[in-house]
């Protein structure tokens, strides 16, 4: 992957993770890594609060995520409901 994907990687996850527990209250958080033949996908899930866009916080978090995902051409998706938040990061090698 390189060092510097992997450090963008690394700190989308680090933001998702400490999203979830500054703001979620989760009891736990999961982490999934997932290969297929052209592809990575990476899961952060939380079984937290959850939010909805409209509620988030007007912080750099969520922003910061997007613009390094786009760095390092990857996707990233964010569902969030009542029953917890699930960050995924999908990528190519």
């Amino acid at each position: 992957i390189g060092p510097d994907k992997t450090l963008q990687i690394y700190r989308i996850l680090l933001e998702a993770c400490t999203n979830a527990l500054k703001h979620g209250r989760p009891r736990r958080i999961d982490v999934s890594l997932r290969r297929n033949d052209d592809r990575i996908e990476i899961g952060l899930t939380d079984d937290g609060d959850g939010f909805g866009p409209a509620d988030a916080p007007a912080g750099r978090g969520l922003t910061n995520m997007r613009t390094r995902a786009a760095q390092i051409g990857a996707a990233l998706d964010l569902a969030s409901d009542a029953n917890g938040t699930r960050v995924t990061l999908t990528f190519e090698p």
